[in-house]
């Protein structure tokens, strides 16, 4: 199959993190033997200087396009931005067509890319378009008028509809009535590899958290959680890995709460230094307030660690008593008891178990075999309508 995948981003030196999950996906669809290609709208707000026009690039064999005009918050009205959007994405469509011909497929990540091909799917309606959501923003219990009616624009175009988790099923379906199908997020590559390898962990208890330094991870609940619980004093520390608009403030309240040499705000790190960093943990916990999946913690898990997760929409699905405890989302009190019950029942927990588990349900080739079924039986439809 020729694949065009749609992603949010395309990840870079600067930015790894940006289309990580795209980058995933087609990694492990190109060792299936397919033809893959990664396109991407870079429509952010940065200071740095980025060229304009479209950028070709390569990611370990993956054709990579990213194309940018200029920031899409200069444009006030939010219809002349989707206009605009989905001329970009018409103009990088016909760019990779000369190159690499019509795909078979195209395949988009979140609501806003699907949106963006309307153009394309008018020009070519015989190409098959599958979407996958992740958007955390869905979460919401209402949606703004302008993001309702993008959504059922964007969801009743694409020919079939995946989200990442049973709870964002649920979301996609009181919000716009509109039936998904669940396909998990996988694990990259680099944690399936790691996990066969020796832990090194310290003697130091360390729990490590990873995530965007923002309101709806709730570091600021774990932070407070960690004081309350008093392992700070029986040795215990907590690594957080991620940068984001809140560091300032969290960094505030860890000198307040005098752990400043107990709590560390290590900031934005690759994944093999996370990886690392889990290797030389006991557990992982994140706090956060709403996700669509939560692919960090299956990223812990493939290291062998036990974790510690909130009922947010996704976790729930695969965190059990084999594997760690999930509490409710803003409650401190059941934080700071999960914490030190971890700390004080950590060799409970299996790591070889653990890390068999999360490998069976989540490994790219896994999941990578369930979007090609998808994927073939979405292109036979289209030639027998044709």
């Amino acid at each position: 199959m020729n694949i065009l995948i749609v992603s949010h981003g395309i990840p870079s030196e600067n930015d790894p993190q940006w289309g990580c999950f795209e980058l995933d996906q087609a990694r492990a669809l190109k060792k299936m033997g397919h033809n893959v290609i990664i396109s991407a709208i870079d429509g952010r707000y940065r200071k740095e200087k980025r060229k304009k026009g479209i950028t070709e690039g390569s990611i370990d064999g993956i054709p990579t396009y990213l194309i940018y005009w200029l920031p899409m918050a200069v444009f006030h009205i939010e219809r002349i931005r989707r206009r605009v959007r989905q001329v970009m994405m018409k103009k990088l469509f016909q760019h990779i067509e000369c190159f690499h011909g019509k795909p078979d497929l195209i395949y988009a990540h979140y609501l806003f890319n699907m949106y963006d091909l309307g153009k394309v799917h008018r020009k070519y309606p015989s190409i098959p378009i599958v979407g996958i959501e992740h958007w955390s923003r869905l979460n919401q219990p209402t949606l703004p008028k302008t993001l309702a009616i993008c959504g059922n624009t964007a969801y009743n175009m694409v020919d079939r509809l995946l989200a990442v988790s049973e709870s964002l099923k649920k979301h996609i379906k009181r919000h716009f009535n509109k039936d998904a199908e669940v396909v998990y997020d996988m694990l990259g590559e680099e944690f399936v590899d790691a996990s066969v390898t020796k832990k090194k962990i310290e003697n130091v208890f360390r729990f490590v958290s990873v995530g965007s330094i923002i309101h709806r991870k709730g570091f600021d609940l774990l932070i407070e959680a960690f004081s309350k619980s008093g392992l700070a004093e029986q040795g215990c520390i907590l690594s957080i890995i991620g940068d984001g608009e809140e560091r300032e403030r969290l960094q505030k309240q860890i000198d307040e709460c005098g752990l400043i040499e107990k709590i560390t705000l290590v900031g934005r790190k690759n994944k093999q230094e996370i990886i690392e960093l889990m290797k030389e943990s006991h557990a992982f916990v994140l706090a956060s307030r709403a996700e669509t999946f939560g692919v960090v913690y299956i990223e812990a898990m493939s290291q062998g660690l036990p974790v510690i997760a909130t009922d947010c929409g996704g976790p729930d699905e695969f965190v059990n008593k084999e594997n760690g405890l999930l509490i409710p989302i803003e409650d401190v009190d059941a934080l700071t008891k999960a914490l030190k019950t971890m700390y004080n029942n950590y060799d409970c927990y299996n790591p070889e178990t653990i890390i068999e588990e999360c490998n069976r349900r989540f490994a790219p080739q896994s999941i990578a075999r369930q979007l090609e079924g998808i994927f073939e039986e979405e292109i036979e439809k289209k030639k027998q309508r044709v």
